[in-house]
């Protein structure tokens, strides 16, 4: 827990008290403002298990919120965007390979046509991603939501090579895919 970030997050981010986050009265009672919230944690917590994952291993660097010209910049990798205002919520950069490891992720509580549309969203963006082969494209997803919206998803998974949920990070899937 210490390693990904949790304890850090119960001990300073959450502000009131454990119960009252798990209610429901931190996060807020509007849906904008939980799906904010929730999705912010979750990049959080992608960026710590990232930082974990390279344990200053000089062979690789790192990037929260990069868009395809701060990718350009710093590793003259050319990243095709679907839309010029994207940003991904961490990108890997492999020294050794020159390659990068764009990876988005997401929370969903509940169902809905929003998975729907994610899942659809994604596959396209992965193969738009992977037309440069210097790119591999990463999703790490998670909650109740995908119990209900199972058929998207098993779509997805037969477009995007990498899914992942945060039990598959703790069991070192993504060390595994960027140390291949």
């Amino acid at each position: 827990m210490k390693d990904i970030g949790l304890l850090d997050f119960m001990k300073n981010k959450i502000s009131k008290n454990l119960v009252d986050f798990v209610y429901g009265v931190e996060t807020g009672l509007d849906s904008n403002a939980r799906k904010n919230r929730s999705g912010e944690s979750m990049e959080t917590l992608l960026a710590n298990y990232i930082n974990f994952v390279i344990d200053k291993d000089d062979n690789f660097e790192t990037l929260a919120q990069a868009t395809a010209p701060s990718i350009k910049r710093l590793w003259d990798i050319d990243v095709p965007v679907d839309k010029s205002t994207r940003r991904f919520d961490g990108v890997i950069y492999d020294k050794r390979n020159h390659h990068i490891y764009i990876i988005e992720t997401n929370y969903y509580g509940g169902g809905g046509s929003k998975l729907k549309a994610v899942c659809g969203e994604f596959s396209n963006l992965k193969h738009l991603l992977e037309t440069n082969e210097n790119v591999t494209f990463v999703w790490v997803t998670e909650g109740q939501g995908w119990h209900t919206t199972t058929k998207p998803l098993l779509e997805a998974f037969s477009n995007i090579d990498y899914i992942f949920n945060t039990e598959m990070l703790d069991r070192g899937y993504l060390k595994e895919l960027i140390y291949r």
